[in-house]
């Protein structure tokens, strides 16, 4: 799991969303869409849930550079 983004910048405000990238060995359905709501009451902020299997290598190397592993 890491943290990238505003968050991972430290650059957030108030209204920002947490995005957090995870990996799963294995395939998830709707579990994925209830982590991501769990993470957002938990958390008690909106958490922008991506998998690292699904972010198309463009947007990765955007983002690389943010990543702080959790």
């Amino acid at each position: 799991m890491a943290i990238f983004g505003s968050y991972a910048r430290k650059e957030q405000k108030e209204a920002s969303d947490l995005d957090l990238m995870v990996e799963f060995h294995s395939r998830v359905g709707s579990e994925f869409i209830e982590l991501a709501d769990e993470l957002d009451e938990i958390l008690g902020i909106k958490v922008d849930l991506v998998s690292k299997n699904g972010i198309k290598e463009r947007y990765f190397e955007r983002i690389k550079e943010d990543l702080i592993y959790v």
